[in-house]
């Protein structure tokens, strides 16, 4: 029964609040492009910083 339970509250939250996930994924993916942008960018400035 408690399962049953928490499944159907799952699905309650999930029907009620789908703008709020979508916005959180939205942000999530942002910060993860923002991210693998400036990575390679970090990689590229400590190269040329380091003589070979």
């Amino acid at each position: 029964m408690q399962r049953r339970q928490f499944s159907r509250q799952e699905q309650l939250q999930m029907q009620v609040q789908p703008e709020q996930l979508r916005k959180r994924q939205v942000q999530l993916q942002m910060q993860a492009q923002l991210r693998k942008q400036v990575q390679p960018q970090k990689q590229e400035r400590l190269q040329m910083q380091q003589p070979e």
